[in-house]
């Protein structure tokens, strides 16, 4: 499953929100992909664009903030299993 990280240009929330996701999949828990809401039809990209950054996981949208823990958290619900967190990451949450 592919998670999808709604966002846009120009907003240090959807920075933030990247390199959470950048840091899981360096651990390969998941993968995920960047839409930018303004290619989206223009009704989404209103709704979107008022809770940037939006992560999708399967039909849940979570909207900003949340956490590395949370993000794990979500993969784990997703796969309904354990998952070994490298220490590296564990201590970029500190």
């Amino acid at each position: 499953m592919t998670w999808i990280l709604y966002a846009t240009q120009g907003c240090h929330l959807c920075e933030n929100a990247t390199l959470l996701l950048q840091q899981l999949a360096m651990a390969r828990f998941v993968d995920w992909y960047h839409q930018d809401i303004i290619d989206l039809a223009q009704e989404e990209t209103e709704r979107l664009g008022l809770f940037i950054p939006v992560l999708k996981i399967k039909h849940e949208e979570h909207h900003w903030p949340f956490s590395l823990v949370e993000l794990i958290q979500w993969h784990q619900e997703q796969h309904q299993t354990a998952v070994q967190i490298p220490s590296e990451i564990l201590k970029s949450t500190d």
